[in-house]
C-alpha cells in the first residue's frame, strides 16, 4: 500500500497520496518499529510478533519509493536501520542468502530460505533489490556485494526454473546492467518543477530530489550550484552537473 501510494502520488502529481503514504510510515515507525526491530502486528496498543524477512524487505522497498516521491531524512534513516537489522538477523554469511525467520525467532524444525515467487515476489529477491538501490545511492560496497552473493547462491535454481524466479531475475538484471539515476539538488520549488517536467516528458529513470541543505551519503551527496542542479549517474559514477532543464532532457533523450 505504501509503495503504491508513493508511486501513484509521484506519477499523478497527487500530494495527498504521498501524504497518506507518509502517515502510514509514521504509524509503523511510532508503533511497530522498536529498537530497530520490526513487528508485524499492532494490537491492544502494543507491538506483537517479530517481523519476517518479507516484512523488512518490502518496507525497505516502500521507503525507497516514498523517498523518491518526497524526501524526508527520517525515512532514509529508517531504511538504513531496517537494512542493517535485516542483514544482522536474517542473513547467513556462510550460505550467502536470507532466511525467512530471524535468528532469534521461534525455533523451527526447518528454517526456510526461499528464492521462488509465490503470490508475491520472494523475500530474497526484494531484499537484493533493496540492497542494490541502497548500496548504490549511499555508496555502501558491502551491501552491493551481499546482493551479488544472494544471486550467486540462487544461481542454479535460476538456471533450472527461471519462470519461478521472475523477481530475482529482475534483481539480477539490476545488478548486471546497473540502474541509471538522476539526482536533483536545489530549492524545493525548483525541485518540484524539474521533477514534474521530467515525469511529464516520460522519464523512467530513478529520480532522487533533495533540498540543498540536506547532506546524504554516497552519490546523493551532490552540491546544488543554483536553484536546481541535476546529476546523471550510473552505478557509482556521475556525469558533470547540469543546470538547465532543457539540457537535462536532451541528455536523457526526453
Amino acid at each position: 500500500m505504501i509503495k503504491g501510494l508513493a508511486v501513484a502520488g509521484r506519477l499523478l502529481n497527487k500530494p495527498d497520496y504521498i501524504q497518506a503514504a507518509e502517515q502510514a510510515v509514521d504509524f509503523i515507525r511510532e508503533n511497530v518499529f522498536v529498537d530497530n526491530r520490526l513487528f508485524s502486528v499492532y494490537q491492544d496498543g502494543g507491538a506483537r510478533q517479530r517481523g519476517y524477512l518479507d516484512d523488512y524487505a518490502y518496507l525497505i522497498d516502500a521507503l525507497l519509493a516514498l523517498l523518491q516521491a518526497r524526501w524526508r531524512n527520517v525515512d532514509m534513516e529508517m531504511a538504513i536501520a531496517l537494512t542493517e537489522s535485516m542483514l544482522h538477523h536474517f542473513y547467513d554469511e556462510g550460505v550467502g542468502a536470507f532466511y525467512f525467520t530471524a535468528d532469534d525467532s521461534e525455533k523451527l524444525f526447518h528454517r526456510p530460505m526461499n528464492f521462488t515467487d509465490d503470490a508475491t515476489p520472494a523475500g530474497n529477491a526484494v531484499a537484493v533489490q533493496g540492497l542494490t538501490r541502497m548500496g548504490t545511492a549511499l555508496g555502501n560496497e558491502s551491501w552491493l556485494q551481499t546482493a551479488e552473493k544472494v544471486v550467486r547462491t540462487a544461481w542454479s535454481d535460476l538456471e533450472q526454473f527461471p519462470h519461478a524466479h521472475c523477481a530475482l531475475l529482475n534483481a539480477t538484471m539490476q545488478i548486471v546492467q546497473g540502474e541509471p539515476l538522476v539526482v536533483l539538488r536545489g530549492e524545493p520549488a525548483e525541485l518540484k518543477h524539474w521533477r514534474q517536467a521530467l515525469l511529464e516528458a516520460g522519464s523512467s529513470h530513478t529520480l532522487w530530489a533533495m533540498p540543498s541543505q540536506i547532506r546524504p551519503a554516497g552519490i546523493l551527496d551532490k552540491p546544488a550550484l543554483g536553484p536546481c542542479t541535476a546529476y546523471v549517474c550510473h552505478a557509482t559514477q556521475c556525469a558533470e552537473p547540469v543546470e538547465e532543464l532543457g539540457r537535462l532532457k536532451a541528455i536523457l533523450r526526453l
